[in-house]
């Protein structure tokens, strides 16, 4: 039990002396660490923000970083689990249930398009524990669907450049054989006209901004090669419970559908 006051008081101690204005709080609502939060402050800097977004990798549906958006946004989830969230859902989210690799993506991004009918994205959001940075790459190709944010996770294990091999049957086992770290990503996001704006507490996913708003982060400017938090494991076995479904439903019940 030593481990549990110990670990939340390292990070009451890292949000204390976190210089980023973005991040304000320890902990989200839907999102695994604070990611929710650190969406909604990003969102509130940039003008018009469409209210639209993509996630590659959302779970059952109870934990990631777009549930919080919902109703306020509508968007478009890819992931091969089974979303458990009460079926109203639907009414905001278009669910692609399948494993997504290189194979396919061409075809779930041109079905979103189609979909958008030239409606701009708002956020784009990669976690795949595995094949991320090239499934990344491709949709920084598709020049179409650029959004204004875009959030990845990355592996913290590796200080430099790092991009797992691509494996089109990957599954991740645990190790630390996934993704990219976060110098690599910040290579390929600046080559296409991103910038970054913070890295989130624990060390897990990064966010990075359209540069044509970077006048808007005026801090992310001064440190852009320092944003990257070192990572920080086990945090999440001791966040205080959450009633994630009494929360979703109260806000939904405020609408006439």
């Amino acid at each position: 039990m030593f481990l549990k006051p110990y670990y939340i008081f390292k990070l009451k101690f890292r949000l204390k002396f976190n210089k980023n204005p973005l991040i304000k709080v320890d902990a989200g609502v839907f999102s695994q660490n604070e990611e929710d939060f650190i969406i909604s402050e990003i969102i509130k800097l940039l003008p018009n923000c469409p209210s639209t977004f993509i996630e590659f990798g959302v779970g059952n549906g109870w934990e990631n970083n777009t549930v919080n958006l919902i109703p306020k946004f509508t968007g478009f989830w890819v992931d091969f689990e089974k979303i458990k969230l009460p079926q109203v859902y639907t009414k905001f989210i278009t669910y692609y249930e399948k494993y997504v690799n290189l194979e396919n993506l061409g075809n779930i991004l041109e079905d979103i398009s189609n979909r958008l009918n030239g409606e701009k994205i708002g956020l784009i959001s990669v976690d795949l524990d595995g094949n991320d940075f090239a499934i990344v790459q491709e949709i920084l190709n598709k020049k179409s669907l650029r959004p204004f944010i875009f959030v990845v996770e990355y592996n913290s294990n590796f200080s430099d450049e790092y991009v797992m091999e691509y494996d089109p049957d990957h599954i991740w086992d645990g190790s630390a054989r996934y993704g990219a770290s976060y110098k690599s990503y910040l290579k390929l996001f600046q080559e296409n006209g991103f910038f970054p704006v913070a890295t989130n507490l624990t060390g897990v996913n990064a966010f990075f901004v359209d540069i044509k708003y970077k006048n808007l982060f005026k801090y992310a400017q001064e440190f852009s090669e320092n944003l990257c938090n070192p990572k920080f494991k086990y945090y999440t076995k001791f966040r205080k419970p959450i009633d994630k479904e009494f929360i979703f439903n109260a806000r939904l019940s405020k609408i006439n559908f």
